[in-house]
């Protein structure tokens, strides 16, 4: 059956990466080196191996489809306010 790609599922994959990058940075920056952390950077190197194998095919799916209006300017303000959001967090942090 043919399931289209929702925008959840878009904004889903946007919000993965963030947290990946969170993660690597704080096991990169982090001041005790632990023993597990190996572990959890293979396990996430896998997760992101898979998932952007994945991402490929459901954005190759997500081409071939008749493009939504609506969707896409929803996209882009979800896009824009996460911007807005994360420039305030980022300044806050330095």
């Amino acid at each position: 059956m043919h399931k289209p790609v929702s925008l959840k599922e878009l904004v889903g994959t946007q919000i993965i990466f963030p947290i990946m990058l969170v993660s690597c940075y704080w096991m990169w920056a982090g001041t005790g080196w632990q023993d597990w952390y190996p572990i959890l950077q293979f396990v996430l190197g896998g997760f992101l191996l898979v998932f952007f194998i994945l991402l490929c095919l459901r954005m190759e799916k997500y081409k071939k489809e008749s493009v939504d209006e609506l969707a896409e300017r929803t996209l882009k303000r979800a896009d824009s306010i996460c911007l807005k959001i994360i420039v305030a967090a980022m300044t806050g942090i330095a």
